[in-house]
């Protein structure tokens, strides 16, 4: 498993924490593109990914991995 740097396990509960309130009906999802900044389709897609793999698809999946651009 990939440790990730705390910013971005903050930055996945906030994300977490505003699809949770769509989902319970306390926001409305217009309310979540607007808090999270990213378009109508990017906030459904990740309302996807969290109702089939959990917290951990909210997480950056590059995170680990090298650089394709890295020198030799």
């Amino acid at each position: 498993m990939v440790s990730y740097p705390q910013w971005a396990r903050e930055r996945a509960m906030k994300v977490e924490e505003v699809i949770l309130r769509v989902a319970s009906g306390q926001s409305t999802f217009w309310q979540a593109v607007r808090v999270l900044n990213r378009s109508p389709r990017h906030v459904r897609r990740l309302m996807q990914r969290s109702r089939h793999h959990g917290f951990a698809a909210l997480l950056d999946g590059r995170t680990g991995r090298p650089s394709t651009k890295r020198m030799p």
